[in-house]
């Protein structure tokens, strides 16, 4: 009979990708990885069965995560634009707490381990899709209320807001400028 594990395996994880995230993949260790997951290795290995697969889920973790706060935020905006700046507000607000610049972990991983890495690839690309479908979602209605431009293609669009999301990323692990980081989102904004 296998002993029941004695600990929460997502707080584990939770504390692996802080750590992956704070860090990057090729510079975290495995002792790093015990030490701030609370496991001995023979656990670590048994449950996630090697530092990359334990990486994976990690990264899939956070996707999942940043995805459900993106809905979250703009659960409450009535209107396109509303959104769309809650989004902005939610990362800009995120850079701002984040003391020790770690950026986006999605932003990270796709720097660091693309294109090296296929599986890695196939998360990061997951994860532009589920932006951009929202985004789509977002844009489309506020062209079809007349919020946005009528000349806009969404093809053409959705592109750029999420290389500005991704931008701004980038962007804040140099600049905790509240005031430079909301001028670029209300340039983004204007294009609408």
């Amino acid at each position: 009979m296998a002993r029941p594990k004695a600990f929460a395996e997502q707080d584990a994880l939770q504390a692996a990708m802080e750590t992956f995230w704070r860090k990057g993949y090729h510079q975290t260790s495995m002792q790093d990885l015990v030490d701030a997951m609370g496991i001995n290795r023979a656990s670590l290995y048994d449950t996630f069965v090697d530092k990359h697969t334990l990486y994976k889920q990690a990264l899939e973790r956070y996707r999942d995560l940043n995805c459900a706060e993106m809905a979250e935020s703009i659960a409450g905006a009535d209107t396109g634009k509303a959104k769309l700046r809650a989004i902005f507000d939610r990362l800009i607000q995120e850079t701002l707490d984040d003391g020790d610049h770690k950026g986006c972990f999605m932003t990270n991983a796709t720097l660091e381990m693309l294109p090296h890495y296929a599986d890695i690839v196939t998360i990061v690309c997951g994860n532009f899709e589920r932006m951009e479908a929202m985004l789509r979602t977002i844009v489309g209605e506020g062209i079809r209320s007349g919020e946005f431009r009528a000349d806009l293609s969404l093809d053409d669009i959705l592109p750029f807001l999420i290389s500005q999301l991704a931008g701004l990323r980038i962007l804040a692990k140099t600049s905790t400028s509240a005031s430079l980081l909301n001028r670029v989102v209300d340039m983004a904004l204007r294009v609408l």
